[in-house]
């Protein structure tokens, strides 16, 4: 029988599948006061469920306005 899968071992599966449908992996950095209060705004009221779907729905979001 096979032994579960580590909850480090799945997420590195999941990030490795998604890179290599093209996601990109970001650097860590240190958001400016306005920016954490407009995620945390942003979480709170439901726009996405995590920091990382916020961030990724608002630039989808700014990239289609733009186009316009």
């Amino acid at each position: 029988m096979n032994a579960p899968k580590s909850a480090t071992v799945r997420t590195n599966a999941s990030i490795a599948r998604r890179l290599a449908t093209g996601a990109r992996l970001l650097p860590r950095g240190v958001l400016r006061v306005e920016a954490a209060a407009a995620l945390d705004s942003l979480l709170a009221s439901g726009y996405a469920l995590t920091q990382t779907g916020v961030i990724a729905r608002a630039l989808a979001e700014a990239a289609e306005t733009r186009a316009l």
